[in-house]
C-alpha cells in the first residue's frame, strides 16, 4: 500500500471522494461524497470529516499515485490531470499477481489531454492499464504485447473497449 510523499498534500484536490465507493456512507463511485466542504454551507475544499478518527476505513487508507510521489509536478495532481492512479495486483482473474494500473477519469475524456496521453504511455509500456470512463466503460491501455495478450480476458466482451498505446 503506498504512503504519502512527504512534501506532498492533497490540498484543494478532492479527487478521491468523488471516485470511490464508500460504503460507509452509501456513496456509489464517480458521485460527490455528500461530507465534501464544497457541498457544504460554508463551502471550503477537503473533506468535512478528515480529522474525525471515525471517518470510513477506506478514507483513512486510501492514497492515490500522486500522493506517493508518481507524477512531474503538481500539474499531475488528479483534480488537475483529470485522471486518479491507483497500481495494484489482483488476487484472481487474468490479471492475478500481475502488476496494473486502474486509472478513473475524473474529467470526462480526461485520457485524451496530452500531458494525461504522456503519463498514460509511459506507464502502459511496462505494466496494463485499466482505465474506467465516466460512462463506466472500461478500457484497456498498454503496449501492443500486452493489449494482445491480455484484452478480452482483462475487460469481457460488453461495454469494453481494447486500445494499444503507441510509443
Amino acid at each position: 500500500m503506498p504512503v504519502p510523499h512527504p512534501k506532498r498534500a492533497c490540498g484543494e484536490c478532492d479527487a478521491c471522494c468523488t471516485t470511490l465507493q464508500v460504503d460507509e456512507l452509501a456513496k456509489a463511485a464517480h458521485t460527490p461524497c455528500a461530507l465534501l466542504k464544497r457541498l457544504q454551507p460554508d463551502g471550503g475544499s477537503g473533506c468535512s470529516i478528515w480529522k474525525d478518527p471515525t471517518r470510513p476505513s477506506i478514507c483513512h487508507t486510501f492514497v492515490c499515485e500522486w500522493l506517493a510521489g508518481f507524477g512531474e509536478n503538481h500539474a499531475d495532481r488528479p483534480d488537475r490531470l483529470g485522471l486518479i492512479l491507483r497500481m495494484g495486483h489482483a488476487t484472481e482473474g487474468p490479471l492475478a499477481s500481475e502488476p496494473f494500473a486502474l486509472v478513473h477519469e475524473i474529467i470526462n475524456e480526461a485520457h485524451l489531454r496530452p500531458r494525461a496521453r504522456t503519463v498514460l504511455a509511459q506507464i502502459g509500456q511496462n505494466i496494463p492499464i485499466v482505465l474506467v470512463k465516466l460512462s463506466g466503460e472500461r478500457v484497456l491501455l498498454g503496449s501492443k504485447a500486452i493489449v494482445e495478450r491480455l484484452g478480452p480476458q482483462v475487460l469481457g466482451p460488453v461495454g469494453s473497449a481494447v486500445v494499444p498505446l503507441a510509443r
